[in-house]
């Protein structure tokens, strides 16, 4: 078996430049069915009070008026893995919205704050993007 590289764009943890998959499609039922529970719901936050600080920051941002909601590429059994992560760890937002991929999300809002590679990187000139940096 040879090491599959995929771009950031489909891989944007690069977890194809660290396990072996034969070809795309093993990678994907890897991630959105046969290990979706334990990559998305048995995860931790990045750091012990990232699910506080983001509930404050959408409660601030509802308070001064703005329309907010959480976004996540999900496919399959992720979407279950992602809920139950998010109430695990006692996200209090209300509005939360799935995507397939993230190729059109820049149609849909006019500020995102991410950490992922491909959203980053395909900012229109007249929207906003907050990168956050987790190194």
């Amino acid at each position: 078996r040879s090491l599959l590289k995929l771009s950031v764009a489909d891989d944007p943890f690069l977890i194809t430049h660290r396990l072996e998959f034969e070809d795309k499609e093993e990678f994907e039922d890897f991630l959105w069915n046969s290990f979706a529970f334990e990559i998305f719901a048995r995860t931790t936050p990045s750091y012990p009070e990232a699910m506080e600080d983001l509930n404050t920051l959408y409660s601030e941002l509802v308070s001064a008026g703005n329309s907010v909601t959480l976004v996540s590429q999900e496919r399959s059994v992720s979407k279950q893995a992602t809920l139950l992560f998010l109430a695990q760890n006692k996200f209090q937002g209300n509005n939360i919205k799935f995507l397939y991929n993230y190729s059109k999300i820049w149609e849909l809002y006019d500020i995102i704050i991410t950490s992922n590679p491909l959203v980053i990187v395909s900012k229109p000139k007249n929207k906003i993007c907050i990168s956050i940096d987790f190194l």
